[in-house]
């Protein structure tokens, strides 16, 4: 199902390294230039030196690069590497009662802030208050699992605590992961990167937490809900 389109026109490109965290160097014709990566993950099996791009012009002032990179397709398809996209999509798989467990509920805010951190949605049903958090997932293994993170996040963690606390406190929570894989026929947490994440995350669902993960395809300019994966949380031994 097609989520959205993306208007603006986009660049074609092609990556050539990584050059910090949130910068890499691409070519744009015969140019070189540079484009900033909205993404703080690893994507080491995404960012492959010769893989195609695609770029958004932007125009802020005081920025380094001109661009924003918005895709990259390192085999067959291509993966949505923007994580400011996240909230877009996810606010559509609401909208449109993608997710059965979601079925009913109406956003009241996004970025709610609580405490120290902020939570991407606050969502309502009825009397029911739910937080929803969104996690862009974009790492393979074992061929068709797609793991989050790539990265140990401390910030991830904080999120999981911060959910799994909510309903102690009798608010629902849901933390909804975004895979961005073609090939991905699963969803787990990433137990190798950062078993700290992954140990909240199982002990999160085991006390009411709702995990979902949804797979969601580009094409280039539509942005596409596929399904929701199967998820298991256990550690693979």
């Amino acid at each position: 199902m097609i989520l959205f389109e993306v208007k603006q026109p986009l660049v074609d490109a092609v990556f050539r390294r990584r050059i910090s965290r949130f910068m890499a160097e691409v070519q744009v014709g015969d140019e070189i230039v540079t484009a900033h990566i909205g993404n703080s993950g690893r994507l080491s099996d995404v960012l492959i030196p010769g893989a195609p791009a695609l770029l958004k012009t932007v125009t802020r002032p005081g920025r380094k690069s001109r661009f924003d990179m918005i895709a990259v397709k390192p085999r067959g398809s291509w993966i949505l590497v923007d994580t400011h996209m996240h909230g877009d999509i996810a606010e559509k798989i609401v909208d449109y009662e993608l997710v059965p467990e979601l079925s009913g509920y109406e956003i009241l805010k996004r970025e709610v802030k609580v405490g120290s951190l902020k939570i991407d949605f606050l969502l309502k049903k009825e009397d029911t208050l739910c937080y929803m958090e969104v996690k862009g997932c974009t790492h393979l293994k074992s061929g068709n699992v797609g793991v989050f993170p790539d990265a140990p996040t401390i910030r991830g963690r904080r999120h999981v605590k911060y959910l799994l606390k909510a309903v102690k406190e009798g608010i629902a929570a849901t933390i909804t992961f975004l895979v961005f894989r073609e090939e991905a026929e699963s969803f787990s947490p990433n137990w190798d990167v950062d078993p700290e994440f992954s140990h909240l995350l199982k002990t999160a669902y085991e006390n009411g937490v709702l995990i979902v993960a949804c797979k969601i395809l580009f094409d280039g300019r539509r942005v596409c809900f596929e399904k929701t994966l199967p998820i298991n949380l256990d550690e693979q031994k």
